[in-house]
């Protein structure tokens, strides 16, 4: 009789229904994967020429597990953790660029509505206080977005920093984890801290890809980054850092080289604030930068409800007045061409010269001793703010409308007639014209007397009888708004004279440039303004080319600018940009959120499949737990039937 193989069946049958227990008691727990005892055959006894069997034995406790479900559930939370974040961002973005009320779209459409009504009645001074408003309030927010996106990209690079701090101390409790595992896995296979494992390994792959390399349930390869790190038994930890240019990566402590991260929370918080924030930040910046400069140089080229200019002060500056403009550091490039400055004296009379701009050569400094060298105005360079200022002589004051001349220059006149020009011209080229006098006698009554107009290439614009017949100060049209007149007197041959007729007066853009008669100050979405002098004076709005108040022609400029293409290499216009950079956004948070449905549906088919293996089913349970009270009742009768077969035999024997 072998009392032991009763007991080691009464001993399997209780561990075994201890395992049930903990099944069950865990049945759920997150990651717990579902344990099974196997039972093995003890080795065999030889007694009197006949092998007996001696019971049985608790061989292992398997933990029932499926290593490439693990691993391609692992990879999907990966996956599927990145563009959770991805799209939470995304549908920040979206947020912050939603037309409504109080956006960025209905202010810059209640500006341009504004100057449309002002354009009607130029006069009304509520209305010119309406259109500040209304440029304030655009300027407002356009700041207010841009705070938005630099406060979405600090709190993602703060969240950034979080993310690594937390997947070191993931780290430093793995490495512990493992070290434990390995100890005790001389004893026995520690299943619980396996799971323990693979739920903390699951949790590092939510923050960064992970890839499993596995022999037996004991021992662990780990490497993330696309393989390229491995995680061993000491643990490893990673750092943020931040580059010249503002962008955040993750790298290895004691490294120099930046991580390469293929998914996981850290790589959708690094793309979103290196590039897709920063795309839509600089979009914002795009918008911000071309409406002022257009706005400005509109503004810059008409007059408002007075008198020109007596002084001006660029709002804007240069790092370096000594340098070509290309590489002083001015707000918006220069182009080569031609600033026309209007000059009027106190009787009214306006003489309109031109300098020459070539960015590539010319420096502020050089740009203010041309515009010095025009009579009866000076200019000159705060060398310690790199800001340009236009004084006019006293009984004088300027302008760059680029009017026509009233009176020309008449060192070129040996006659005592005096030349006028008047109008206003409509055309739509800049072009010099030069008149110069054909025959000798007295205006208006010798015969012959004639005077030729031509353009800059010597191409005859008009011929115009001023002797015999023509009454002495009456004006000749010579087409596009432009008349010229000869005072009485006597003219002489070759007499001549020139004048400007101007429809752009700016053509290389330094006005807006250097802020000068501006609507707006800053250059970009984090520092527009209206310009301070316009909201302290509404009548300051540059809605003539004239000064009159009748005079809506500047602000025809403005109202064209609502419908010009000028963003997007110039297919784009300012409402038109809005809505596109509104609708990409939406259009992306629209894709990403299917791909995180597809990815969702993916993951949880993958956690169906893995607790399809490894979860506990109560009813499966419950069945073994019958089969398994059976046998150890069925134990409890064998060592019950023994201990009283050898009560007997010790009773016999005494």
């Amino acid at each position: 009789m072998n009392l032991g193989i009763g007991l080691s069946a009464l001993q399997a049958s209780q561990f075994a229904i201890d395992n049930i227990s903990h099944n069950i008691a865990n049945a759920g727990t997150e990651g717990y994967h579902r344990q099974d005892v196997r039972l093995g055959v003890r080795q065999p006894q030889l007694i009197e020429g006949f092998h007996r069997g001696s019971g049985v034995d608790v061989n292992h406790v398997r933990r029932i597990r499926d290593q490439v479900i693990e691993s391609v559930y692992t990879n999907s939370i990966s996956d599927l953790s990145q563009i959770e974040q991805q799209v939470k961002i995304e549908t920040q973005i979206e947020t912050y660029l939603q037309p409504g009320e109080g956006s960025i779209q209905n202010a810059l459409t209640g500006l341009f509505d504004e100057i449309s009504r002002l354009s009607a009645n130029p006069g009304e001074r509520a209305l010119r206080t309406s259109v500040v408003n209304q440029g304030v309030n655009l300027a407002l927010r356009t700041r207010q977005l841009s705070d938005q996106f630099v406060g979405l990209k600090d709190s993602i690079g703060r969240q950034l920093d979080l993310e690594v701090g937390a997947l070191n101390q993931e780290l430093e409790t793995l490495v512990e984890l493992q070290n434990r595992i390995l100890t005790s896995s001389a004893e026995d296979i520690p299943n619980d801290l396996l799971d323990q494992r693979d739920q903390l390994i699951n949790s590092i792959a939510d923050r960064i890809d992970v890839q499993r390399y596995e022999q037996v349930q004991d021992k662990l390869g780990l490497a993330i980054a696309g393989s390229s790190i491995s995680i061993g038994s000491v643990p490893i930890r990673f750092e943020t850092f931040t580059n010249d240019d503002g962008t955040k990566q993750v790298r290895v402590e004691g490294t120099e080289r930046a991580t390469k991260f293929n998914s996981g929370k850290l790589l959708a918080l690094t793309e979103t604030h290196n590039s897709l924030v920063n795309t839509y930040q600089s979009k914002v910046d795009s918008f911000a930068s071309a409406l002022i400069r257009e706005l400005d140089q509109a503004h810059a080229t008409g007059l408002g409800l007075g008198a020109p200019f007596e002084r001006l002060k660029s709002s804007r500056a240069v790092d370096d007045s000594t340098v070509p403009l290309n590489e002083s550091g001015i707000a918006f490039p220069v182009d080569a061409g031609e600033l026309f400055v209007t000059v009027t004296d106190e009787n009214g009379q306006r003489r309109t010269s031109a300098i020459s701009i070539d960015p590539a050569v010319d420096s502020l400094q050089g740009v203010a001793t041309k515009i010095g060298a025009i009579a009866n105005v000076q200019a000159v360079v705060d060398a310690d703010t790199g800001q340009l200022s236009i004084l006019a002589q006293p009984g004088f004051a300027f302008d760059f409308t680029g009017r026509l001349t009233t009176a020309p220059d008449l060192s070129g006149i040996a006659g005592t007639s005096t030349p006028a020009i008047g109008g206003n011209y409509t055309g739509t080229i800049n072009q010099q014209l030069f008149v110069e006098v054909t025959g000798a006698g007295t205006i208006g009554k010798t015969s012959g007397l004639v005077a030729n107009v031509t353009d800059g290439d010597g191409r005859a614009v008009a011929q115009i009888e001023i002797g015999e017949g023509y009454a002495a100060g009456s004006e000749i049209d010579l087409g596009d708004g432009t008349f010229v007149s000869f005072g009485p007197g006597d003219v002489s041959a070759g007499d001549s004279f020139d004048f400007h007729q101007v429809a752009n007066s700016d053509t290389s853009g330094i006005l807006s440039a250097l802020g000068l008669n501006s609507f707006f100050e800053g250059s970009n979405a984090r520092d527009i303004a209206v310009s301070r002098h316009i909201v302290e004076n509404p009548d300051r709005i540059a809605s003539s080319r004239s000064g009159e108040i009748g005079d809506t022609r500047n602000l025809e400029n403005f109202v064209g600018l609502r419908n010009r293409q000028v963003l997007q290499d110039g297919t784009l216009t300012f409402e038109d940009f809005l809505a596109e950079t509104t609708a990409e956004i939406g259009i992306q948070v629209q894709s990403s959120t299917v791909l995180q449905a597809n990815l969702d549906e993916l993951n949880f088919g993958y956690e169906t499949d893995r607790n399809a293996v490894s979860g506990v089913d109560l009813n499966e349970e419950l069945l073994n737990l019958a089969q398994y009270q059976k046998s150890y009742d069925a134990a409890v009768q064998v060592v019950r039937t023994m201990e009283s077969m050898l009560d007997t035999l010790f009773s016999i024997i005494r």
